[in-house]
């Protein structure tokens, strides 16, 4: 049983961060940038249970972002053009951007940027 489905059943429409093995979206701009979205579907609690959905979805991009096929179709992006952007339907809790903050230094030296965005600003 995975990770999310011991927490939260299958798929929880409480769970802010589903399919934690799954790119949600991906896109490559026009300037050669990468963008690698997580889609959270609720608001960002500082909880320890949203925090680790938050790691163990982040290093499953960072392992895509390492994975050979995926530099290869990307053309070899350098990290300051391979964002990690976490897209939030709200301002998350303090907590969150705390650690958005403190993942930021092992997300670039994985190879990518990371960051926060909210839709509602």
């Amino acid at each position: 049983m995975s990770f999310l489905s011991r927490l939260f059943g299958r798929r929880s429409p409480e769970a802010p961060i589903q399919e934690l093995q799954s790119l949600d979206v991906v896109a490559k701009r026009h300037d050669g940038a990468v963008d690698l979205v997580i889609v959270v579907m609720g608001y960002l609690d500082g909880s320890p249970t949203t925090q680790e959905l938050l790691k163990t979805k982040l290093e499953y991009y960072l392992e895509c972002v390492n994975n050979p096929d995926f530099r290869r179709d990307f053309d070899d992006p350098p990290a300051e053009t391979t964002h990690i952007v976490i897209e939030c339907p709200s301002e998350p809790a303090p907590e969150i951007s705390d650690l958005v903050r403190q993942l930021a230094p092992h997300v670039k030296r994985q190879g990518a940027c990371l960051r926060l965005s909210n839709r509602a600003a």
